[in-house]
């Protein structure tokens, strides 16, 4: 019996708190190998672990939320764009904390690299950077220097910083995971809303961000076992430029105060909007959700703060989350009522 591939993706348009979802079912389904999906690293996850060296916030952006299960292989899919001087800071922090990483980890050999200049056309008084709102990680140049295929891009094969953690097909070796009977997981970042495919175009980014981008950045085709974990808050954040439901709306008005930690890779606070039923419905539809995951409720309803059983929920969010399911028709399967991992429990 082959494994399963489990894809967790974002609703909305980032800040969904997918990297603690992975993590989190990494632990809990006993994952093979955590494959990190994306754009590249214009896109972090924070969480919240126990590490060897005591519970900390970790940033990651290029490294799988999955490492916090020592066994779990770590890969970088060959979709996904890597930064040479990220990856080394990010690993340089891990190492500090105590997991090991180095190990583990593994880059596809065809991964494009972000250089000097792709980071440099984001930055000043450039468009995207002015008008897209941008986080200057150099993703969106690079991507287009790639779509016009003029020779220039580097891939990690040829750059000798990455050769201890560079391997020649990770596809493969993900194959080989699944037909020996483990689990695969794919951590997407970003969000539905800002696909470059089905988002608030312009204000998107540089390609799509749903579970079928995933599959194919990982070089899985649509045939294995799939099952998606869409992540979902009930409320809305956006950093940057683009249309925000219910921005300002008094009903998430204590929302903002709330949510003071600034996005991983935004660095500033994001804007707090409304649910958007209609939103979530197409990420729902669009990525073949089989599963819903509700994160933050305690930021919208604090007493509910690390509350682990439904039945313990307040009764606006127990309704929140029986209206999801009567809403959509798909299981809310995860809830997370707090920042780290022992305040999420499996609904069913």
């Amino acid at each position: 019996m082959s494994g399963t591939v489990h894809v967790v993706v974002g609703a909305q348009y980032g800040d969904e708190g997918k990297g603690k979802v992975a993590a989190f079912l990494t632990m809990e389904r006993t994952i093979g190998s955590a494959v990190r999906c994306g754009v590249g690293p214009n896109a972090g996850h924070g969480l919240c672990v126990t590490l060897p060296k005591g519970t900390r916030e970790v940033e990651c952006r290029h490294v799988p939320c999955g490492f916090v299960s020592p066994d779990t292989s770590l890969y970088v899919a060959p979709g996904t764009a890597v930064d040479p001087v990220v990856l080394r800071k990010e690993l340089n922090a891990l190492d500090k904390l105590g997991p090991d990483v180095r190990g583990r980890l593994r880059i596809d050999a065809r991964c494009p690299i972000i250089e000097t200049r792709h980071r440099e056309a984001e930055t000043g008084g450039s468009y995207l950077h002015t008008q897209i709102g941008s986080m200057v990680s150099g993703c969106g140049p690079l991507n287009a220097e790639r779509a016009l295929r003029d020779g220039d891009v580097r891939f990690a094969s040829q750059i000798e910083e990455l050769s201890p953690y560079v391997t020649e097909g990770v596809p493969r070796l993900l194959v080989d995971e699944l037909r020996a009977g483990r689990d695969v997981l794919l951590e997407g970042t970003q969000g539905f809303g800002l696909s470059l495919v089905h988002g608030t175009y312009p204000y998107v980014t540089s390609k799509d961000t749903t579970a079928s981008q995933c599959l194919t950045d990982a070089g899985l085709g649509p045939a294995w076992k799939i099952d998606v974990i869409v992540c979902v808050k009930p409320y809305t954040t956006r950093a940057g430029t683009g249309p925000l439901t219910g921005e300002g709306d008094p009903t998430v008005k204590d929302v903002r105060e709330r949510e003071i930690r600034p996005g991983v890779v935004v660095g500033e606070h994001r804007r707090v909007g409304v649910f958007d039923p209609d939103l979530v419905s197409r990420a729902l539809t669009v990525n073949s959700a089989t599963g819903i995951a509700v994160t933050n409720l305690d930021r919208i309803r604090p007493e509910d703060h690390g509350k682990i059983r439904r039945v313990d929920l307040s009764p606006p969010s127990r309704e929140f989350l029986d209206g999801l399911e009567h809403r959509y028709g798909i299981p809310v399967v995860l809830v997370s009522t707090g920042a780290e991992l022992r305040h999420t429990f499996v609904c069913r």
